[in-house]
């Protein structure tokens, strides 16, 4: 192909990064895909030209969506391939039709013209618009009860097999039930309390038409979002939290204690979204919502028994045959290829290793490597992971490997339109640039589905040296001392940086008491502004985040599960590149099991992530399996923060311009460190710049945002009117 033709398959493709685009279109497999994909692709392009068109009244439309700050413009790039669900429901509380708003919050979250199905009675409208699914993965609107149930749903549903047994249904006619209809049936049998016995990822509004009430529920892991605004008006719920503001309800503004919280670093707890007035669903909880108000209940909960095996080897078989079923749940509806994230780590390589195994069809693994030099990194750590990725490849013929470059710059020109798609600050905007290129890179390939291992740290691969902490704390003295002469032999506890040693060993109390005797400065307070409403409660959660003792093994890993919700980064990726983000080391089986599994199996004779190891033994090289030190994505960060300086003081000065922003961030400490610039050298960078300027960056565009929705939308919607019949 000539320069120009290739230009044109990147830009039919909707594949915004050239450098993944190239490098695909030289790999001998994937350059037929490039070719046959060109047709659909096509079509999509053509998609997008009728919509720009219709909303925008010009002839002269550009193929990548637009970055117009307005967070209802996501758009579905390539619709023929997308695998999603949007859900919307609306209950009027002062006895208005409900039918148009309803409609109106679907289409705030997608212009996809695909047409929606809606069930509505006056006030009260549910709908469901689905893109691109098979029968069995679709979701979408059932009805049940005699009509007094209805049911919106956005599910895959992984223990279809075990509900399909407990509801007696094993004829042929099941394998045609859809996942929305299962539950619908389970619903009808159990009630809510149903909620509970699904396995998979899912988001559901459950309408009691009896009892005047709304059910709303997550998966335990919080992988599909939901959000509500209750109000004496009325209840609005949507899948992605932008869509209620397609109403007048509530103005677009954002939750000003989250943005606080997010400036620090703090966990995401609570019903709290990034809006303010607009609530989130928690993962593994039901909210119940009437005319009275609402109430909540936690539907699931960390188990507290441990598993007792007989041998050692039992509990690597066990584990090893749940990832195995989670992967396998995870694959179902992928087409021929899948994509997956495969770094020098166990969680990314156990996941492509069993999905190699389990796939008939081909795996396209994506390696992010920087460009350039490395700078001089921390102790313990590895900068490039190619190499290591490349030898876990190389063991599967069903594999093709794929590098995908950081590029040497930052691209913060595309900060706002990647907040206003996941509607939420990016706080980890050093893998901007990588993790849009690998997404690129596997729309190109054909791939729909994409693998990662996101919550291995809390589950596969848990057990690291704070595990010894943990067994002074349950009084095991004599199992402290064999582990920790056992971690000295294999030069684990000499390679470590002190901070970090006495963190995994120390409590945190004598931690306090020998930095008072040392006068080490504490943590740097986070760049918030201390005169922002709620910021002393927020330092207050901060500190006392520092000083509270580390729970026990199990709740440590229900926090770290907790820490983040996933549900709109994940419908954000089906928006822009129709990608499934799937994560087999959040399945809820395997999560049980190792919360299960005793904590001396996750660190045993001096190995951190013992058990890991011990299952990936024969399905990863044992230079990958075996290796103390741990990557480092995005190791030239600062390099490449430097190289967008000039793009960093343009969002500076227009964010010292705007009142919402410094009134949550200390602008005159993100100036002084934009002022005060160190000179590019070898050294990995100042961590400030990643927790101050670039969380101020990132926070500050967020509310920015908000502000231009409230503008573009500054008339109010009229009064809806329509006729109150039944579709």
């Amino acid at each position: 192909m000539d320069m120009r033709e290739l230009d044109m398959q990147r830009r039919t493709l909707g594949i915004h990064s050239e450098g993944a685009f190239d490098q695909l279109a030289n790999h001998p497999r994937f350059a037929d895909i490039l070719r046959k994909r060109a047709s659909p692709a096509d079509r999509c392009r053509q998609s997008w030209m009728r919509w720009h068109q219709a909303m925008t009244g010009t002839a002269t439309v550009p193929w990548t969506i637009p970055a117009h700050a307005i967070f209802w413009h996501a758009t579905v790039l390539c619709p023929s391939r997308c695998v999603m669900n949007l859900l919307a429901g609306y209950w009027s509380l002062d006895d208005r039709p409900a039918r148009a708003a309803c409609t109106r919050m679907l289409q705030r979250q997608s212009q996809h013209p695909a047409p929606a199905s809606l069930w509505h009675e006056g006030a009260v409208a549910l709908g469901c618009k689905t893109l691109g699914a098979p029968p069995v993965d679709r979701g979408g609107l059932e009805l049940g009860g005699d009509g007094m149930l209805v049911l919106a749903a956005d599910v895959r549903l992984d223990n279809r097999q075990d509900m399909l047994r407990q509801l007696a249904m094993l004829g042929s006619d099941a394998r045609e039930i859809s996942d929305a209809r299962l539950m619908m049936l389970a619903f009808e049998r159990w009630g809510i309390d149903a909620i509970g016995r699904f396995v998979g990822d899912f988001a559901i509004m459950l309408l009691d038409r009896v009892n005047a009430r709304i059910h709303l529920a997550r998966d335990f892991a919080g992988q599909r979002p939901l959000f509500f605004h209750h109000s004496a008006r009325g209840i609005a719920v949507t899948s992605m939290a932008g869509g209620i503001h397609a109403l007048h309800l509530v103005e677009c503004r954002p939750d000003q204690r989250r943005m606080l919280e997010t400036l620090a670093g703090l966990p995401h707890e609570g019903t709290h979204s990034f809006f303010d007035s607009i609530e989130r669903v928690e993962p593994g909880t039901v909210v119940t919502l009437d005319r009275s108000g609402k109430s909540a209940r936690r539907y699931w909960s960390p188990p507290q028994d441990p598993l007792r095996l007989r041998r050692d080897g039992d509990y690597a078989e066990a584990l090893a045959e749940t990832l195995g079923r989670a992967v396998d749940a995870r694959l179902r509806g992928a087409g021929d290829r899948v994509a997956t994230h495969l770094s020098a780590g166990l969680d990314s390589s156990a996941v492509t290793a069993f999905a190699a195994a389990r796939f008939d069809g081909t795996i396209l693994a994506l390696t992010s490597v920087p460009t350039g030099d490395l700078p001089t990194l921390p102790t313990n750590r590895f900068g490039n992971e190619g190499g290591h990725a490349a030898a876990t490849a190389r063991l599967y013929p069903n594999v093709d490997h794929l590098l995908i470059e950081t590029g040497d710059r930052l691209p913060l020109e595309d900060l706002p339109r990647q907040i206003e798609l996941f509607e939420q600050p990016d706080l980890n905007l050093p893998n901007l640039a990588w993790n849009n290129r690998i997404n690129d890179a596997a729309v190109a390939s054909g791939s729909r589905v994409m693998l990662v291992g996101a919550a291995g740290n809390a589950t596969l691969s848990f057990g690291d040296l704070s595990l010894l902490r943990q067994l002074l704390k349950r009084g095991q003295v004599a199992a402290f001392v064999r582990e920790t002469l056992a971690a000295g032999r294999l030069d684990l506890l000499a390679s470590m940086p002190t901070s970090l040693l006495a963190r995994s060993l120390l409590p945190t109390s004598l931690r306090d008491r020998l930095r008072g005797l040392g006068n080490a400065p504490r943590r740097d307070n986070p760049v918030l502004n201390l005169a922002a409403p709620y910021a002393p409660q927020v330092l207050a959660d901060l500190a006392e985040q520092s000083a509270t003792e580390e729970a026990d093994p199990v709740e440590t890993r229900w926090r770290m599960l907790r820490r983040m919700d996933f549900g709109s980064y994940n419908k954000g990726l089906l928006l822009r590149w129709g990608l499934d983000q799937r994560d087999p080391t959040a399945d809820r089986n395997l999560v049980e099991l190792c919360m299960q599994i005793p904590p001396e199996q996750f660190f045993r004779n001096g190995m951190p992530r013992a058990l890991a190891r011990r299952v990936l033994q024969g399905r990863i090289p044992d230079s990958v399996r075996l290796e103390k030190r741990r990557g480092l994505q995005a190791a030239n960060w600062f390099a490449m923060l430097t190289n967008a300086r000039d793009e960093v003081g343009r969002l500076l000065d227009h964010l010292s311009r705007n009142v919402s922003v410094t009134e949550l961030i200390d602008i005159a400490e993100v100036k002084r460190l934009y002022r005060d610039w160190p000179v590019p050298s070898a050294s990995f960078g100042p961590l400030e710049y990643r927790t101050k300027l670039l969380r101020c960056l990132s926070v500050g565009t967020f509310v920015q945002l908000c502000e231009n929705v409230r503008g573009a939308h500054a008339i109010r919607v009229p009064p809806i009117d329509e006729p109150q019949n039944r579709a």
